[in-house]
């Protein structure tokens, strides 16, 4: 369905003749498949670090947020500071939104998120709260944590494990730390925008995936 849409959006661009637009979107679908790239590659080696692990999300998921917020200002002003604004405010809230999705995977309600917890573990991806514990736990706990991960099937039990595990190495917070600073970020590059129920609704926007349980 998401390639579905895409496509069709490239054929309206086509049509209205904004070429602008029409590399914004073709740069998109770009990086989201480099995303997706990088994350298969490291499923097969040793545990990403923090600064690839940024780098796949920001393709991967925050690339899309950030097209959508710019082409709002490619389809109204142009001006080159609007845009650029917009722009890093979606990349700063997509940022915020793929770590708090990787905060769901662990500690999420399933009847509320949809999601089957430990599922992203159970694919072997390293999301942010762990890769901050393997940094900070004693090696004996880091290896628990590793072994838990590479096994092929997860009880419940595992999964608690799991948690108790990030928890002792910080990774629960460290990951809360970092929502609340790209939030912040995205908030701050919209500030010299005018007061509008538009710019509120982009701040109520930005606060509420800081704070959003589903």
């Amino acid at each position: 369905m998401g390639d579905y849409v895409l496509s069709k959006s490239l054929i309206y661009m086509i049509k209205i003749r904004d070429f602008d637009i029409l590399e914004l979107i073709s740069k998109t679908a770009q990086y989201m498949s480099s995303g997706e790239i990088l994350q298969l590659d490291y499923r097969f080696k040793n545990h990403p670090t923090e600064e690839v692990y940024f780098d796949l999300i920001r393709q991967k998921t925050a690339s899309l947020i950030s097209a959508a917020c710019e082409l709002g200002g490619l389809t109204t002003t142009k001006l080159k500071k609007d845009c650029r604004s917009l722009r890093k405010f979606g990349m700063n809230l997509g940022m915020a939104f793929q770590i708090r999705d990787d905060l769901f995977d662990l500690y999420g309600n399933e009847n509320l998120t949809g999601k089957d917890t430990g599922l992203d573990v159970k694919r072997n991806s390293f999301t942010l709260p762990i890769i901050h514990s393997l940094q900070t736990l004693s090696k004996k706990d880091r290896n628990s944590l590793l072994n838990i991960i590479n096994q092929k099937n997860f009880s419940r039990n595992d999964i608690s494990d799991l948690k108790q595990l990030i928890e002792k190495g910080n990774g629960y917070n460290y990951a809360n730390l970092k929502i609340e600073e790209f939030t912040q970020s995205a908030i701050d590059t919209i500030s010299y925008f005018p007061n509008s129920d538009y710019k509120n609704s982009m701040v109520n926007l930005a606060n509420y995936n800081q704070e959003r349980v589903q």
